[in-house]
C-alpha cells in the first residue's frame, strides 16, 4: 500500500487484528479494554506498516457518537501538549496533533465517532511529516465514506 506523502508503506504481513467483542479486543489492548469500554468504545482495528526497519502502528476506534470520540481525544490532546514537538492540526477533521517525545511520534484524531491513533518511533521532521500524511490519509478516507452516504 502507498500513503500519498509516505511513499513505500506498506502493510506488514498478518498484523490486521481488530474486536467488537472484549474477548477479540484482549489480545490488542490487553487492560485498556475496561476503560475504553468505559469510554464507549464499540469497535477497534490495529494494523501495523513498514518501510525498511520503520514501522506505524495504526489503531482505529469507532466509539458509540462523536461525543465519546472527542471525550477521548481531549485528555490525550492535553496531556500531549506539554512535549518537546507538539503540533495541533485544525485542518485535519475534526481535530489532530501530533507529539514527539523521547524518540517517539504519536498522532491522533477524532472524527464523527471515530478516533485514529498513530505511533511510531522516530524523531524529526520527516517523522512527524509521514505521521501527519497517515492521519490526512485515513481522515480523508472517512469523509469520503461519508460523503456517498449523505
Amino acid at each position: 500500500m502507498v500513503l500519498a506523502g509516505s511513499c513505500c508503506w506498506q502493510i506488514f504481513p498478518e498484523t490486521d487484528r481488530d474486536g467488537v467483542t472484549n474477548e477479540q479486543l484482549y489480545p490488542i489492548y490487553d487492560g485498556a479494554v475496561p476503560a475504553l469500554r468505559e469510554k464507549g468504545l464499540h469497535s477497534a482495528h490495529q494494523r501495523i506498516y513498514k518501510k525498511g526497519d520503520q514501522r506505524i502502528t495504526v489503531d482505529m476506534y469507532r466509539f458509540g457518537n462523536w461525543q465519546q470520540a472527542k471525550g477521548y481525544f481531549l485528555p490525550h490532546r492535553e496531556t500531549q501538549k506539554d512535549c518537546g514537538t507538539y503540533q495541533l492540526y485544525n485542518s485535519i477533521k475534526q481535530q489532530a496533533f501530533v507529539a514527539q517525545a523521547a524518540g517517539s511520534i504519536t498522532g491522533m484524531f477524532w472524527q464523527r465517532n471515530y478516533l485514529c491513533a498513530i505511533g511510531m518511533q522516530g524523531s524529526g521532521s520527516a517523522d512527524r511529516a509521514t505521521v501527519k500524511s497517515f492521519l490526512t490519509f485515513i481522515s480523508n478516507k472517512i469523509k469520503k465514506r461519508y460523503q456517498k452516504q449523505e
